[in-house]
């Protein structure tokens, strides 16, 4: 028979995860204090410091983080860092406020928030991609390294976790803001990470034209990685106006982006009898590229 104590204990864990839940769900008595009494007003806000501690030692934790056992464990022990990869991980690792990072085409961009992500239990990472086609893969990527991935659908209830992949639209839209304040009253919203970044400079009023706002995210006060391969440094200015940062306050990776294997040439060609020759031509180019380039080379027409 259980004791008066074991009892309430019992009843005191119920009451607790119940409140994460109400609280993660949008209940109005559960997150904004509607009705309570002066005595679960005081319980609340020393819920919501407990919360509060958590979350700072997390971020204490991920300082600790050896990054480079979590990267042997998330790819093999062969797995070694390329490029900007540690030295971006390590800001990011440090919970610098923003860290932008130019960085190629393949280098392995998606590592820098899935190792932190992967690290951490609890905590979430919003990314914003505004390539739909590639959500899929990346939150297959994510599954495979072990890290509970959504895609934001505002027509299902998500469980927390570990990475939310969401557009850009979607991020700013009236039914993503009530799950930020969600997780932000958990204290489980850790960063935002824009992939392909430079894509903002392309919305205009005829484009995209909600990306505009995803400045507005900085009020969220939380750590913002900005990641991408296309950002010269001439409109570098205009990138952090439109994302309301200022030079001063970002911490700027920069790596080359230049690909020496990848050229542009230009191959003429003689007219058939019938005037044409171009397939003929083309095909003799293919057949020459594939002898000096044998497989797993591939060639796109």
């Amino acid at each position: 028979m259980e004791g008066d104590n074991s009892i309430i204990s019992r009843r005191e864990k119920f009451r607790r995860v119940s409140h994460v839940w109400h609280c993660f769900l949008g209940f109005p008595s559960a997150c904004q204090g509607v009705g309570m009494s002066g005595r679960a007003k005081r319980k609340r806000q020393v819920y919501e410091e407990e919360m509060q501690d958590a979350q700072l030692a997390r971020w204490k934790r991920l300082r600790g983080v050896d990054i480079h056992r979590e990267l042997e464990q998330m790819l093999g022990s062969e797995a070694r860092f390329r490029g900007l990869q540690e030295p971006v991980l390590q800001a990011i690792m440090k919970h610098q406020r923003y860290i932008v990072a130019v960085m190629g085409t393949g280098v392995g961009k998606t590592l820098c928030f899935q190792l932190p992500a992967r690290s951490m239990s609890s905590g979430t990472t919003v990314v914003i991609s505004p390539l739909v086609s590639l959500q899929e893969h990346m939150v297959e990527r994510c599954q495979q390294a072990g890290i509970s991935c959504v895609k934001w659908d505002p027509r299902n209830c998500h469980s927390p976790s570990q990475i939310v992949i969401v557009t850009p639209e979607s991020a700013v839209s009236k039914s993503f803001g009530p799950f930020l304040d969600r997780l932000q009253g958990l204290h489980q919203l850790d960063r935002f990470v824009f992939d392909e970044c430079h894509t903002v400079l392309d919305s205009s009023a005829d484009f995209r034209p909600k990306m505009r706002q995803l400045g507005e995210l900085v009020e969220r006060g939380v750590q913002m990685v900005y990641l991408t391969a296309t950002l010269p440094p001439r409109i570098e200015a205009e990138f952090m106006t439109i994302m309301q940062i200022k030079a001063d306050d970002v911490h700027m990776f920069r790596a080359p982006t230049s690909r020496p294997n990848i050229a542009y040439s230009v191959v003429e060609y003689e007219k058939d009898e019938e005037g044409r020759g171009d397939i003929a031509a083309v095909c003799r180019l293919v057949e020459e590229k594939l002898e000096e380039n044998p497989a797993p080379a591939k060639i796109y027409l």
